[in-house]
């Protein structure tokens, strides 16, 4: 979709939404549909090639409206309020469009600040302790579930901590017992894979709960070359990639899978009298998560797998890789760089390694080159460390980005780094 078409649908979309507030009360509140009436409608395979806007627009009124309960139908008196407002509406929409992954101060200082400004209001006006301090989470499952871990960690003094196959023998010697392993399929520092295929097999071996976190390279396995790395997922026991890293979907979106769905709802589900269902033959997901409240983040999905189709994400996907390939052999080719790790998936890891100066301050040096290109407002890198190596890491994965873009980064490194020394 490009910028014109954006802002054609972008005012659709809102005339639409304009109106649905107006018109809600026509709405039924309540959709007069049986379990898998919406399912039934939706093909059995993902669409390989992209559509039109309007026929995804156009599925989503006659197929995802009927399907759906009105929570802000002014007679809505079901459950709980769940209320938005205009304000709130308009808010979303910027988010969305910054598409700012606010974790800490440096990568969004307002986001930081103003969360602790509200959350310090709040505080006020409830009247509790002003030595409290707060933050904002999804849902209160999810602060509940953080007050209860921080709650264990200072039982056990912070010393729920383990590792693989020497440490689970000495756990069994020891009569512990030995829970789960968790394998990573593209860490964040470098996108490296742990031996998933040999993890499984120990894992297997002692009865070990075996989860694979993929939450930022699971995309690629879209891409066929990959799969071989995941081979034994058969006997693995959950797996969980994240869209909304690399996926073009917007934060928040994050896929769950485990080998067995009903030990899962066992352990989460909770049926007080308010919440309980006259349909028996369902999935009521708030069952499947320690969330309660749920976002409709499938919408979001459903409307990018369709826009782009299979094919298209894979050729993004591949894209990214090729731009990092590229990257990196020049990077490797330079006299005054070095690559700090293998160039793996879309994730370049390298420092600036001046020739004929002195390199016993290599790491403030690198501290320093990625603070002022920072500086210039024309980029944004972070690091991380190899064996006390500081190291840049530089992920190619924007939506939008061009060849052009990362010419232009790869210039302004160079620049940059020949002021620094």
């Amino acid at each position: 979709m490009k910028n014109k078409d954006f802002n054609k649908y972008g005012h659709k979309l809102v005339d639409w939404m304009s109106n649905y507030f107006k018109e809600i009360e026509n709405y039924p509140i309540k959709p007069n549909v049986k379990p898998g009436d919406i399912y039934k409608q939706f093909p059995s395979k993902a669409p390989l090639n992209k559509e039109s806007f309007e026929t995804i627009f156009n599925d989503f009124k006659n197929i995802i409206l009927p399907g759906i309960t009105h929570w802000q139908n002014p007679n809505f008196h079901a459950f709980f309020p769940a209320n938005n407002s205009y304000p709130s509406i308009l808010a979303e929409m910027l988010i969305a469009t910054l598409g700012a992954q606010c974790m800490m101060w440096d990568t969004s200082p307002s986001a930081t600040e103003l969360e602790e400004r509200v959350v310090d209001w709040l505080k006020d006006e409830l009247g509790l302790p002003s030595s409290w301090k707060g933050v904002i989470n999804d849902t209160a499952s999810i602060g509940t579930i953080c007050s209860l871990l921080t709650a264990r960690e200072i039982k056990s003094n912070f010393s729920i901590k383990k590792s693989l196959e020497s440490n689970i023998k000495e756990d069994l010697s020891n009569n512990s017992i030995p829970l789960a392993v968790i394998s990573t399929f593209g860490t964040t520092g470098t996108v490296g894979f742990d031996s998933i295929n040999k993890i499984s097999l120990i894992a297997k071996k002692y009865s070990l709960w075996h989860h694979i976190d993929a939450a930022y390279a699971g995309s690629a396995l879209l891409l066929n070359k990959y799969k071989k790395y995941i081979k034994n997922i058969n006997l693995a026991d959950s797996f969980v990639f994240n869209p909304h890293k690399w996926m073009l979907t917007n934060f928040d979106c994050s896929l769950y899978y485990t080998k067995n769905h009903e030990a899962l709802v066992k352990s989460l589900e909770i049926y007080p009298e308010y919440l309980k269902s006259s349909e028996k033959k369902i999935n009521n997901y708030k069952d499947w998560s320690i969330q309660l409240g749920r976002r409709f983040r499938a919408l979001k999905l459903w409307f990018v797998i369709r826009s782009y189709g299979i094919k298209g994400i894979k050729k993004y996907l591949k894209k990214h890789i090729k731009y990092a390939k590229n990257l990196s052999i020049k990077i490797d080719k330079d006299k005054n760089f070095e690559l700090t790790a293998p160039q793996n998936l879309n994730m370049i890891n390298f420092r600036f390694y001046p020739k004929n100066k002195d390199k016993s301050n290599l790491n403030d040096i690198n501290h320093k080159l990625i603070k002022k290109l920072n500086k210039t407002g024309k980029i944004y890198l972070s690091h991380t460390k190899i064996d006390d190596i500081v190291s840049i890491r530089m992920p190619i994965g924007s939506t939008y980005i061009k060849r052009k873009h990362i010419e232009k980064s790869w210039k302004l490194i160079k620049e940059i780094s020949h002021s620094i020394i």
